[in-house]
């Protein structure tokens, strides 16, 4: 596979892998709705706060979420035009195309 290609399908799977994990897609979910702490999250999830965070710093650095500082606390939000963005480039006939370009 030549180089773009395979920069291309690198980038799908990362993309499915980070939103394959179903804690994952649940914070996803969870910061469509509004924007929460840690700390919210972990307690609607039932899950431990540093769990929560391994997740959200995946998320943070993917550029799906961002956190912000309030307090003594940092509330994430979801970064909903990155993700528009995301599908719109991985979903696109060209991107699917291209990740077989070389199987012929």
């Amino acid at each position: 596979m030549e180089e773009s290609t395979l920069d291309k399908t690198e980038y799908l799977l990362e993309f499915f892998k980070l939103l394959a994990d179903e804690k994952r897609l649940q914070i996803v979910g969870l910061l469509a709705r509004q924007d929460y702490s840690v700390e919210e999250m972990a307690a609607i999830l039932n899950l431990s706060s540093a769990t929560v965070s391994h997740h959200l710093r995946r998320l943070v650095q993917a550029g799906l979420a961002q956190a912000t500082a309030q307090q003594h606390y940092h509330i994430y939000s979801l970064r909903l035009e990155t993700l528009r963005e995301m599908s719109k480039e991985i979903l696109s006939q060209n991107t699917l195309q291209e990740t077989t370009e070389n199987l012929d």
